[in-house]
């Protein structure tokens, strides 16, 4: 019997549904469990302090797409935490003024 479990649900939701898994999963991470249940499956997942961390973000006319993966190895030598230069608001920057050469 394989020690893996999984679970994945494709559903469409509204935002404040969205919102509170969101919200949840931040809970979990913080407190350093994060279970995850549909139906009968689950997983509990234990990350530790180094996560890997990818996220992709499209607009195109007439939607958008945000996709975030995360995760953990405990059995690897984890690599130091970086920064990465992300930011996430509800603002679009404002644009950069270049300089004109003379």
């Amino acid at each position: 019997m394989s020690d893996k479990k999984s679970v994945k649900i494709k559903a469409s939701l509204g935002v404040g549904e969205v919102v509170s898994h969101l919200e949840k999963i931040v809970t979990g991470l913080k407190k350093g469990t994060l279970c995850i249940q549909h139906g009968e499956d689950y997983a509990t997942l234990q990350p530790k302090d180094n996560l890997f961390f990818e996220m992709k973000a499209d607009e195109k006319k007439g939607g958008g797409k945000v996709s975030i993966e995360f995760g953990y190895k405990s059995e690897i030598k984890k690599p130091e935490p970086q920064k990465s230069g992300l930011k996430i608001s509800s603002k679009e920057p404002q644009p950069v003024k270049k300089e004109v050469a003379a």
